[in-house]
């Protein structure tokens, strides 16, 4: 049974999205909280959108500037094996 009152949701809190409310609804098996929303179904925490495609974009630039890096290493080993030969 969930509780009476509504609570702040604090994941929600952190990520920017004040005064979301809550039911609490116990705990699972591992310890972490249950949370409903104010028709009973499962509350899903508010994510910033913004800092995690962000976040993507950085990461792909810097795979992409490593692999060019790579290339430019084995480039340069493969010219120097065949200036010896």
């Amino acid at each position: 049974m969930a509780s009476k009152q509504t609570y702040e949701c604090y994941v929600c809190k952190r990520n920017g999205f004040l005064e979301t409310r809550v039911y609490l609804d116990g705990k699972t098996e591992d310890g972490k909280t249950i949370y409903k929303n104010e028709d009973m179904s499962a509350h899903q925490h508010k994510q910033k959108q913004q800092s995690q495609s962000l976040a993507q974009q950085g990461s792909t630039t810097i795979v992409s500037q490593s692999e060019s890096t790579q290339l430019k290493v084995l480039t340069a080993r493969l010219e120097y094996t065949i200036s010896l030969l």
